[in-house]
């Protein structure tokens, strides 16, 4: 009983929930953020495409503003099939 109150006063429950909903996040997120950072999946457009590094990371960022709830897929094929689709669309 006082421990939870001591918790409750010190904002230490709070927090605790705070870390467990960041950490959910980074899991339901984290094939996503592997694929933007994986230098296999850059090489690939970059090759597909004969594009610069530059050309590369700006068509990223239309991507991402395209494609917001992509972050959120689980597939790998999915997220490089949208990725191509916006670097075969960018001029």
């Amino acid at each position: 009983m006082i421990n939870g109150a001591l918790s409750k006063l010190f904002g230490v429950d709070h927090e605790r929930r705070k870390l467990t909903a960041n950490k959910a996040e980074l899991i339901r997120t984290q094939v996503y953020y592997e694929v933007l950072q994986s230098m296999t999946t850059r090489q690939y457009i970059m090759g597909l495409f004969s594009i610069s590094e530059e050309d590369y990371t700006t068509t990223l960022q239309k991507f991402k503003v395209d494609y917001p709830d992509a972050v959120y897929l689980q597939s790998r094929e999915e997220i490089i099939r949208m990725m191509v689709d916006t670097f075969a669309t960018k001029k």
